[in-house]
């Protein structure tokens, strides 16, 4: 063969290899999920109402991606539910930071393939004004860029990875539910690998967690925004079961922690929804929904036993404390091949520096910027333990708890994870809930007394509207003079024994005008008569 035929044969060969590794190179995105926070009303007169709004986008960095660290910018489109979803605007958003967030290889991981794929987290972040809306907006942002191979979705390469987000109105203002920790993208075939979908809601509010249909969407964006049309899946997979019928997909309603089983190796696409409820004048109400659309990589993974949490540690996972009390539980693990084991534990509570006061084995737990929680990690070999204090404080009082994560992860080739959310709820200083004594006086002249009722405070302080207190105002009980008006009001103020204020207790009373008695008629009658 001459040199311009070898040569010729090379070049064919080269653009076949170029060919072949096309459709790998149009894609690049693994997942994602978008947030907002409502700021202010001091936008322009025609759109008063900023929030800022953030879209995280997971994306594979392996050779061949498209957009390793993702794109120069992203496109978000809003939309207005008063007016039928019609489309108030679209804005394009710079990239705002891009990480590599790849899990680190165990050293004993030495077989081809073992090491996890390469993935980058990339935010984007902008704030828009929007006009006033009594029902609030859809934000969305699409892009048609998935991996070619996905498993368990029809044509996975034409079909878009869309975050559909349900602002609340302006009127509720309200900060979106943020994942706690960066989704894990690789499970081990055949087994069943935990993930954590856990987030922390600023405002408070009930979070319900389940599986959602993955969006498609279509681009460019149009003038209306219905919901987005879901994917379509492939023969044998469905929402109910995402790895096929011999898989398993299981969800924690409460605190989002997952559990997955895939029977074969391959590419899945599944979401998650964090519903937010919130109690409006006594009535509990949907105030949106958050979604996190994520690609799972199932790998053959070397046998290796999962680690286990010792039973007294997962006796109590659910925890009350008075605010000003001061909580501490002990957290240990095991592993059954003595691996050494890193304890990880996620929380609010852990913000360093921060207004809370919480540590685990005395670390105050480190933030990263522009994460809603912080963590702290301890290790040991075979087993590890870890003690989480907290010591509540006037003010941290609400009525859903605050969510302490905790996950225990070997160093092992195909390492296992093991996940348990454990429950604070901090209630209100608990004092006086009711004040005894009259509630109408027609006599004046007299002073009357008034006695708190209910559990006993560290102490009290009495004040009193329309009248005036005789003696001490700061006991159990207080004496009042009533003065001329026709109305006054009893009020308590107390002091828990943790010292932080209670509620305050009222007790209104009406004052009425002293009326004198007259007696008319006969002043005299027979025995047995009327």
């Amino acid at each position: 063969m001459n040199t311009r035929v070898l040569l010729r044969s090379w070049l064919i060969f080269l653009l076949l290899l170029v060919g072949l590794r096309l459709p790998a190179a149009a894609t690049h995105l693994l997942g994602g999920e978008m947030n907002y926070t409502y700021l202010d009303a001091n936008g322009p007169a025609s759109a008063p109402f900023r929030y800022r709004v953030s879209v995280l986008l997971y994306l594979n960095k392996e050779f061949g991606s498209a957009a390793p660290d993702g794109r120069l910018d992203v496109t978000i489109a809003f939309y207005n539910k008063s007016q039928a979803g019609a489309r108030i605007l679209t804005v394009t958003v710079p990239r705002t930071t891009f990480a590599e967030i790849t899990p680190p290889t165990p050293g004993t991981c030495t077989l081809p393939g073992s090491a996890p794929p390469r993935v980058t987290l990339a935010t984007y972040v902008t704030t828009v004004n929007l006009p006033l809306s009594f029902d609030g907006y859809y934000a969305v942002y699409t892009d048609i860029a998935r991996n070619v191979d996905v498993t368990n979705l029809q044509n996975p390469g034409n079909t878009n990875l869309t975050l559909y987000t349900d602002m609340a109105p302006p009127l509720l203002p309200n900060t979106s539910p943020v994942f706690s920790d960066t989704a894990v993208a690789v499970i081990c075939q055949g087994d069943t690998s935990i993930l954590l979908n856990n987030a922390y809601d600023a405002d408070g509010d009930r979070l319900i967690y389940s599986f959602g249909t993955p969006y498609q969407g279509n681009p460019p964006f149009g003038n209306f925004a219905p919901p987005p049309p879901p994917v379509a899946y492939a023969t044998g997979y469905s929402l109910a079961q995402p790895f096929g019928a011999r898989g398993y997909a299981a969800l924690n309603a409460s605190t989002g922690v997952s559990r997955y089983l895939a029977p074969s190796l391959g590419k899945f696409v599944v979401a998650v929804d964090v519903k937010e409820y919130r109690t409006i004048n006594g009535r509990e109400v949907l105030v949106g929904t958050t979604r996190r659309d994520i690609q799972l990589v199932s790998r053959a993974c070397q046998p290796n036993k999962p680690p286990v949490f010792t039973a007294p540690t997962v006796q109590v996972k659910d925890y009350t404390v008075e605010e000003g009390q001061t909580l501490n539980f002990n957290l240990m693990a095991t592993d059954p091949e003595g691996q050494r084991l890193t304890m990880k534990v996620n929380s609010v509570l852990l913000d360093g520096p921060g207004p809370f006061d919480a540590t685990l084995s005395g670390n105050p737990g480190t933030v990263p910027p522009g994460n809603p929680t912080g963590s702290a990690s301890v290790s040991g070999a075979g087993t590890v333990t870890g003690t989480f204090r907290f010591a509540s404080a006037c003010g941290n009082a609400r009525a859903t708890p605050y969510d302490v994560v905790v996950t225990v992860t070997d160093d092992a080739c195909g390492s296992k994870t093991i996940a348990e959310v454990f429950r604070i709820t901090v209630t209100r200083a608990t004092g006086p809930n009711r004040i005894v004594g009259d509630t109408v006086v027609c006599d004046r002249s007299q002073a009357v007394q008034y006695t708190a009722s209910g559990p006993a405070a560290a102490s009290y302080r009495w004040t009193v509207r329309g009248g005036t207190v005789q003696g001490p105002a700061t006991g159990s009980s207080v004496r009042v003079l009533w003065g001329a008006g026709t109305t006054g009001t009893v009020v308590l103020r107390c002091v828990s024994g943790q010292g932080c204020p209670t509620d305050s207790v009222t007790r209104p009373v009406n004052l009425r005008p002293r009326a004198g008695l007259t007696v008319s008629g006969g002043l005299s009658s027979c025995p047995r008569a009327s």
